[in-house]
């Protein structure tokens, strides 16, 4: 594993925060109780297909299991189908539990463990990868290749929900922005990231980070920003 980018006193606080934990338990959260019958009918295919088969969609779908029991078996299984799609191997077993807590010992559905070794081969290989060209990047002192080096690591672990070490790279790639466009992008990777981690209170932080960095970038910005 690569060696943890320093953080600063708010990215470190902000860090303390981020779990990486999705919530998979039908009911854990749920407030109240939402019913499906002929009178109030719902196309949970036709509802979800809205909506790209990716980590926040598999949350919509737990969402929906818990609070309306007689969807849950088929939102859990529409949210394992989606999990195999991923490269989260720890969001697939979490969510496949909950389904097989469902839906009970007589039809529970076994771990496809095939998917689950080559997902795992393919991730370390290409952590691998991208640790050493972050590291002959930060030889050579190649300041672009540098920060792109970090926002891959960082898209890397974001895609296995490794939320946390995620945000230490982006973060790091701060160091690295030579332009406006590179803190904007900086700061919307953390804020894509703040909001799949449902970690609202530092979501402000980053939007005035990349108002501040297009402000600076529209013409005249450095002069407006010196005359305030």
């Amino acid at each position: 594993m690569a060696s943890n980018p320093a953080l600063d006193p708010e990215d470190t606080y902000m860090e303390d925060s981020f779990t990486g934990e999705i919530p998979t338990k039908p009911g854990k959260r749920a407030s109240s109780t939402v019913v499906v019958d002929e009178d109030h009918p719902i196309d949970l295919e036709a509802y979800i297909s809205n909506y790209d088969h990716d980590r926040s969609t598999v949350k919509r779908l737990l969402f929906i299991a818990s609070v309306c029991p007689s969807l849950a078996p088929q939102a859990l299984s529409k949210a394992v189908e989606y999990a195999l799609e991923g490269r989260d191997t720890t969001l697939y077993h979490s969510v496949l539990t909950s389904y097989n807590n469902v839906v009970g010992p007589q039809n529970a559905v076994p771990v496809n463990q095939e998917w689950v070794e080559t997902t795992a081969s393919k991730a370390q290989a290409e952590k691998d990868k991208l640790e050493v060209e972050l590291k002959m990047y930060t030889g050579n002192m190649i300041k672009e290749s540098i920060r792109m080096g970090h926002n891959e690591l960082g898209h890397f672990y974001r895609s296995h929900g490794d939320h946390a070490t995620a945000l230490r790279h982006y973060t790091k790639s701060r160091e690295f922005c030579t332009s406006s466009s590179h803190v904007v992008d900086m700061s919307l990777n953390i804020l894509e990231l703040l909001l799949e981690e449902q970690n609202y209170p530092h979501i402000s932080t980053y939007v005035f980070k990349a108002e501040a960095a297009l402000e600076a970038s529209a013409p005249g910005g450095d002069k407006k920003k010196q005359a305030g």
